[in-house]
């Protein structure tokens, strides 16, 4: 099905989130963002050395103090409410969350 779709997309990114995290501490000794929040894709590309698409259905935020970080990513279901996707620097696996009780998380 579509969400379960969505879904599968959304787990895979927030697993190169997590891998490209744990890339970045390893060099650079502090997870990103060192402070502060960030939603550019650009920015997120280019310093967590990813090539996410910013084809409009994902939104994307990483939170940051260096020590840690909090990922989030949201799609819309385009038929009511919407799927959020969360990881932080504690984390093995990403959580998914939906706003539509007719739409769980898959």
């Amino acid at each position: 099905s579509r969400i379960k779709a969505i879904d599968k997309q959304g787990k895979a990114i927030v697993e190169l989130l997590r891998a490209a995290e744990r890339v970045y501490r390893i060099e650079l000794g502090q997870y990103y963002p060192t402070s502060g929040s960030v939603t550019n894709i650009a920015d997120i590309n280019n310093y967590l050395n990813l090539d996410l698409v910013s084809d409009g259905k994902w939104s994307y935020r990483i939170d940051g103090t260096g020590g840690v970080f909090l990922a989030n990513m949201t799609t819309s279901l385009g038929s009511g409410g919407s799927h959020s996707w969360w990881l932080n620097s504690t984390m093995d696996n990403g959580s998914c969350q939906s706003t539509n009780p007719n739409a769980p998380c898959s």
